[in-house]
């Protein structure tokens, strides 16, 4: 009898702003037993970058299976995706020139749902929103963000209140091991059917 074939592991990419989103992608993926589910996961931390910098270091991965830059809405408009990178997406994702001018001047958060809206081509968008990281992992644990309704002047304070928020419900616990105790897979299952976004990560992490 022939040895059985080794399946081929599943690569997955995915360049992450912050701590944050890494400890809440961690979570997720023991949540969903992600390495157990043939899927070899590999993480950049941005620490902060711009647009250019996680999403044109992302592109650099789509010989990956799977491939996604996570990054928070509050960037724009202070510090937009520029032409050149603009470019090179619109070239990933087959954007034709007619429609290329449209796709330049497309809000950077609705570029995933106007261009790639099947999630089939790489790299995939993840643009939290609203505003920031924190206000998304809010909504996923079943909280209401507060403070999502200031003037783009007033842009820092808003994020700093999301922050203290979301922080203060962790309380200085371990905060992937807070988010495995708040979450388990029928949680996130159902709440995924009405936050577009996190059912964009587990089909991410999950096989």
């Amino acid at each position: 009898m022939g040895k059985k074939k080794r399946q081929r592991k599943i690569s997955l990419y995915g360049n992450l702003e912050g701590v944050r989103e890494k400890a809440f992608i961690n979570a997720l993926m023991d949540i969903y037993k992600t390495t157990e589910s043939n899927i070899s996961p590999k993480f950049d931390p941005s620490n902060g970058g711009n647009p250019d910098k996680i999403i044109g270091d992302t592109l650099k991965e789509c010989h990956r299976d799977r491939v996604f830059a996570w990054l928070d809405e509050d960037f724009e408009p202070n510090s937009p995706l520029s032409k050149d990178i603009r470019e090179k997406l619109a070239k990933c994702w087959g954007v034709g020139n007619a429609d290329l001018q449209a796709f330049y001047d497309c809000p950077m958060k609705e570029l995933q749902r106007n261009y790639n809206a099947d999630n089939a081509k790489k790299p995939i968008l993840i643009v939290s929103q609203p505003v920031c990281a924190d206000a998304l992992i809010l909504q996923i644990l079943g909280e209401t963000p507060a403070h999502t309704a200031y003037a783009p002047n007033q842009r820092d304070k808003q994020i700093r209140e999301l922050k203290s928020q979301l922080s203060q419900l962790i309380n200085g616990k371990d905060e992937v091991e807070f988010y495995k105790a708040q979450l388990t897979q029928g949680i996130l299952n159902e709440r995924s059917e009405q936050i577009p976004l996190l059912k964009l990560l587990i089909a991410l992490i999950a096989k």
